[in-house]
């Protein structure tokens, strides 16, 4: 027997009590008690189910997980659009940083090269060690990106957001520093 929500809501005794966008929540009759179910989605077993001392208490539990579902997609709607925005505040020649790494912290630094409304295109580009920046134990030092220095035979790589294989892109400048570390 598979438990379905078929499985818990089949029977005369169980009634469809209300129904959001999200969620659905069921009354079930006993005769001298009823207990109560709440779905989320497209959820095959209840995420609440409760003996009911009040059908009130149903009612403020359904209340409180849609309301919470709601402030959750409004969240959603809001960092979809967040990154949407981010992609459109990138321009051509803008510079990127993603580093990476466990044991070691890699550093690799990108470049747009081309951009359309939806995405962006970047290369990735040579970096280079600033100034007595080495660590006195000699396993990690500071890094800037150089500006238009592309990596021989470096592929075009088509971005509609900032993801990488390794970490995450973020915007850099030619004089921001990035920590970079390597194991002996």
């Amino acid at each position: 027997m598979k438990l379905s929500k078929e499985y818990y809501i089949s029977g005369d005794n169980v009634k469809l009590h209300k129904k959001t966008k999200h969620a659905e929540c069921y009354i079930k009759d006993y005769g001298d008690w009823k207990s109560g179910m709440i779905f989320i989605g497209k959820q095959s077993k209840p995420v609440w189910y409760y003996k009911l001392r009040s059908v009130e208490e149903l009612e403020k539990e359904f209340e409180e997980r849609n309301e919470r579902l709601e402030s959750w997609e409004e969240i959603k709607r809001a960092r979809k659009e967040e990154k949407k925005n981010a992609v459109l505040d990138v321009e051509v020649g803008d510079l990127f940083c993603s580093s990476w790494g466990y044991e070691q912290t890699n550093v690799d630094f990108y470049q747009c090269v081309k951009k359309n409304a939806k995405s962006f295109v970047v290369r990735a580009i040579g970096g280079r060690s600033t100034d007595s920046s080495d660590y006195p134990h000699g396993m990690a030092d500071h890094v800037i990106a150089v500006k238009d220095s592309f990596l021989e035979d470096s592929p075009e790589i088509l971005k509609h957001g900032f993801g990488m294989d390794y970490g995450y892109l973020s915007k850099t400048t030619e004089n921001e520093k990035h920590y970079r570390s390597w194991y002996a």
